[in-house]
């Protein structure tokens, strides 16, 4: 799979549907989809994509780009301007 321009191949961090928080409390899948940034490890970059690497890890806006089905997981197309944090 290859990016082309200034577009990134990502995949975002499984969900887990029922999660505790540090204090005990059960948060469901619609409150975590609540949240505006999202984590992902990068597969591919474009050409035109620079300070990133694929295998970096990073948090994206939540609801940047389109969704791609390849294999057995879904990844998603963004541009480099919906990336906010590189780890």
């Amino acid at each position: 799979m290859e990016a082309i321009g200034k577009y990134v191949v990502i995949l975002p961090e499984k969900e887990v549907a029922l999660k505790k928080d540090n204090k005990g409390l059960l948060i469901d899948k619609k409150t975590k989809e609540d949240i505006r940034y999202r984590k992902a490890e990068i597969i591919a970059i474009g050409s035109l994509v620079t300070g990133l690497n694929a295998g970096d890890k990073i948090f994206y806006d939540s609801i940047a780009g389109h969704q791609m089905e390849g294999g057995n997981e879904d990844f998603r197309i963004i541009k480099i301007d919906d990336i906010v944090v590189k780890l």
